[in-house]
């Protein structure tokens, strides 16, 4: 506590006294002892995966790493298209449900929900793999199993976690983390061993994630307390409604957000091959997992308090916790670039193999400068959710999404790796910006409202 009351010192006096708030709260022993459990399941994850990355890069060859960094992300579109609509509203509405009595229930549709729509990526899956070995001139069965098996794997596992994220059961959401992350690298580091393919890595990423699901999502799943009321005659059709009317904003969010985040492997790897792609997404990878990792731990331990605040009508809670997110997450994002910029070359000599430090510490420094800003831009965008607003994240995205495809064209050719790691510079500061303005266009319609109840003059009048 003592660190963060310090640095409110710097804070402007506006802003001070909301966060001061905020930390001294009656709840605060309760908010701290889960910001410790989401901190710490969030740097396990990391460490591990900084591991993680080494003894892949050792064992797998450039373009394997590549090919199978290429294979995931295509699957990340089909998920975020299909399925992560309803998995993004199961966080913000399942307190809805913990007020009325019937959380259990609401977790039975969502699964309901999810598992259509997984079927639906899988067959949309098919297809898209069918016209990619097209341009393969084979056809490998096992490779559309293995993907397959993880679309089905990492489906039910997001919605146990979102349920324990949204329970606040932050101590057994970390735990889930770093044992998964560990389960992953070994299997996918022992299948390797003996095949180098990228069917072998895909095979350890699925084999790990089923081996934790039996053992965290079945055998030690939580047994929640049963019900206290009766869904009415009506309440799935109201909780389907709710679920589309929330999520579905998110589907072309979620291809703009898939293009934003993946656009620069595909256009690597269009302008300069599968092994370029596999340079770039190893040195990536180590600079924004650190700030994926920062902006994770702040939205998974201030996204279930500034959800049930709005679901409750708490307008000055949920101020104050927005306000200490936007701070926490302007800190660490400063923090870290630093870090990467002074220990770059450090960093890539531990954390990858020889074959992958050609150039890597200047593509980390330029990736981390990138998501840096990721933290900040993530507490805009939730707070726009919590308000209702998942349309406007359809503006931001599209506007970095023309940034980065823009940047990229311009600084791949004869640069490469490099040049994607600065457009993805654009593409993060793009975003920023526009999500700030988004929120203030927001902010400012809310206070205009207001103004006009109190005044009692009609907006449509004036």
């Amino acid at each position: 506590m003592k660190p963060l009351l310090a640095i409110l010192k710097c804070v402007p006096r506006k802003w001070r006294s909301e966060v001061e708030s905020a930390v001294s709260s009656p709840e605060r022993q309760r908010l701290m002892r889960d910001f410790f459990w989401v901190l710490a399941g969030q740097a396990g994850v990391a460490l591990v995966g900084f591991v993680g990355v080494r003894v892949l890069t050792e064992l797998a060859p450039e373009d394997v790493f590549g090919e199978a960094n290429l294979l995931l992300t295509g699957l990340m579109l089909g998920r975020h298209v299909f399925v992560s609509p309803i998995l993004n509203s199961q966080p913000r509405h399942h307190p809805d449900y913990v007020l009325s009595g019937t959380a259990n229930w609401y977790t039975s549709e969502i699964v309901r929900l999810v598992r259509w729509a997984s079927l639906y990526c899988g067959l949309a899956c098919c297809a898209a793999f069918v016209v990619w070995s097209q341009f393969e001139a084979r056809f490998r069965w096992m490779l559309l199993g293995t993907m397959l098996l993880i679309l089905a794997l990492e489906t039910n596992k997001n919605v146990r976690q979102n349920r324990l994220n949204a329970e606040r059961k932050q101590a057994r959401f970390a735990a889930w983390a770093v044992t998964e992350e560990c389960a992953k690298i070994m299997c996918s580091a022992g299948l390797l061993y003996y095949w180098k393919s990228a069917g072998s890595l895909l095979s350890g990423q699925a084999l790990g994630t089923a081996l934790v699901l039996f053992l965290l999502g079945h055998l030690f799943w939580p047994k929640w307390p049963p019900d206290t009321a009766i869904p009415g005659p009506n309440a799935r059709g109201e909780m389907i409604a709710k679920t589309l009317h929330y999520g579905l904003p998110f589907v072309s969010v979620a291809i703009l957000s898939w293009a934003q985040a993946q656009s620069d492997k595909y256009v690597l790897g269009f302008l300069s091959g599968k092994v370029e792609v596999g340079l770039y997404a190893a040195a990536a990878g180590i600079a924004s997992r650190p700030m994926v990792m920062a902006a994770g731990v702040l939205g998974t331990f201030m996204r279930p308090v500034l959800f049930t605040a709005a679901s409750a009508g708490d307008a000055q809670r949920e101020r104050r916790v927005f306000r200490v997110w936007l701070l926490a997450g302007a800190v660490v994002g400063v923090l870290g670039c630093l870090i990467f910029w002074l220990g770059g070359e450090w960093v890539a000599s531990i954390a990858l193999a020889k074959n992958y430090r050609v150039g890597a510490a200047a593509v980390i420094f330029w990736v981390a400068l990138g998501f840096a800003m990721m933290p900040v831009t993530s507490a805009l965008e939730v707070k726009l959710m919590a308000s209702g607003r998942t349309r406007s994240l359809i503006y931001t995205q599209s506007l970095s999404l023309a940034a980065g495809l823009l940047a990229m064209f311009l600084l791949v050719p004869g640069v490469g790796a490099l040049g994607a790691a600065k457009a993805r510079v654009a593409v993060c500061a793009t975003q920023l910006l526009a999500t700030w303005f988004m929120w203030l266009l927001a902010k400012r319609q809310v206070d205009a409202s207001k103004k006009n109840q109190a005044t009692g003059v009609s907006p449509d009048l004036r």
